[in-house]
């Protein structure tokens, strides 16, 4: 639903509507996490509210979530970012820096400039980058 609707408006309400059904919502958690990548600021805020909702299910595309920490085209993004991941479970919070630390070791410089970036993000929040216990 949130990928066949035409109008990003109604896909960023399709998503929302997810996010909050709760539990009923988690089969179409990969539905929503594709609307990060649109390039529809409206859509992609909407599915970082509705992931928020979802912890770790929504594990498997913390790449996306990732990736609009340093949103070129709007903060507003960026925030919604930043807002899952000081939402987000100890769980989801270290599937991110796995995929970070790939990034890291990966031999392309851009990669691991982004990867720094969005480590820094993270830091910058207070978020701890070490499990607990």
């Amino acid at each position: 639903l949130c990928t066949l609707l035409s109008d990003h408006r109604l896909r960023g309400d399709a998503a929302r509507a997810l996010g909050e059904v709760g539990e009923a919502g988690v089969p179409y958690v990969a539905e929503i996490a594709q609307l990060l990548l649109e390039p529809d600021d409206v859509a992609k805020v909407a599915a970082l509210e509705a992931l928020s909702a979802f912890g770790p299910p929504c594990e498997p595309f913390v790449d996306r979530v990732l990736a609009c920490l340093d949103d070129e085209e709007t903060e507003w993004v960026q925030q919604s970012a930043q807002l899952f991941f000081s939402k987000a479970q100890e769980s989801t919070v270290m599937a991110a820096v796995a995929v970070l630390d790939a990034w890291a070791a990966d031999e392309e410089p851009e990669v691991q400039e982004k990867a720094a970036r969005r480590l820094g993000a993270l830091v910058d929040l207070g978020i701890s980058l070490e499990p607990s216990g």
